[in-house]
């Protein structure tokens, strides 16, 4: 199995710019997982915001925006 470029994280309410730091509070066992294997391979995850209305497929796949930061 190919390791992906880079995990999906989905944030519901954060936007960041170039050069922007922002502290992450992994709580979510799911995130933790996906942190965990980001971690142990690539090191590499995607922010996407999510997009209005994501709340009726919060645990599936909600949608989101088509622009995200690596």
């Amino acid at each position: 199995m190919t390791e992906p470029l880079a995990r999906l994280f989905p944030l519901p309410h954060l936007l960041l710019f170039p050069g922007t730091v922002v502290p992450l509070h992994i709580f979510e066992p799911r995130y933790r997982d996906l942190v965990d294997a980001a971690l142990a391979g690539n090191r590499r995850l995607a922010l996407f915001l999510l997009e209005p209305g994501h709340e009726k497929d919060y645990q599936g796949s909600p949608p989101i925006h088509p622009v995200g930061c690596l």
